[in-house]
């Protein structure tokens, strides 16, 4: 059990942002996201906005700000588009979509600037299946380090069965340690997910022992169904 402290301090949360997310391999997307003409997602994670972009069959990250005065490549009301280029508006510098600088205006008589020597904010990104995941750390942990045998051929394994999505989002002023004690909640799929999840998953209707207090009861033995 924890105390109320570990939910609502600012300075405990800033520590697990930087000792556990930033260190670890973050869920961005999946690959279907990028359908049709769409070659550019963009995101808030951990309260920063990035960018992945799809090229052939390539996919880059970075953050969404210009290197030069750190303005916004894509705005924020867009959280998707097709774009060849992009470039920020604020002194008109062009990125190629690995990131690359493709042009600088006045550069010869303003910067005087190596353009193989700039790029944006790289982010590291791999994919397992059509899952996509990003890593602030930038490759110091492989994704397989971070995910067993197991569980990496599990995903490849439900990504074969996603050909379709739909993305809900919702703003809430919480804490995470919230959502992961409510996905290991065994009651909720019987409401939240019945018309998906359910319909290939059997789930039985969850119970705790009545004899047994509940903050006495380990969670793995009432997170099943």
């Amino acid at each position: 059990m924890l105390t109320t402290k570990y939910y609502k301090s600012n300075k405990i949360f800033r520590r697990e942002k930087d000792k556990i997310f930033f260190n670890n391999w973050i869920f961005f997307g999946l690959t279907l996201e990028f359908k049709e003409n769409i070659n550019i997602a963009k995101k808030k994670i951990l309260g920063t906005e990035v960018i992945v972009a799809k090229e052939n069959d390539n996919l880059y990250c970075y953050l969404n700000v210009c290197p030069h005065r750190f303005s916004p490549l894509i705005d924020e009301a867009i959280n998707i588009c097709s774009k060849k280029t992009l470039t920020c508006k604020y002194h008109g510098w062009t990125f190629n979509l690995d990131g690359s600088v493709k042009k600088i205006p006045f550069n010869s008589k303003l910067y005087n600037k190596n353009l193989k020597n700039l790029s944006l904010k790289r982010i590291s990104i791999d994919c397992i299946g059509k899952f996509i995941f990003i890593n602030f750390n930038n490759w110091k942990k492989k994704i397989s380090n971070q995910f067993s045998k197991n569980i990496i051929n599990n995903l490849k394994n439900i990504s074969d069965h996603i050909t379709d999505y739909s993305l809900i989002s919702q703003n809430k002023k919480f804490n995470w340690k919230l959502i992961i004690e409510n996905l290991r909640d065994p009651l909720h799929p019987l409401f939240l997910h019945s018309k998906t999840l359910l319909k290939s998953v059997n789930c039985e209707i969850p119970s705790v022992p009545r004899w047994l207090p509940v903050f006495f009861l380990p969670m793995k033995y009432i997170s099943f169904g």
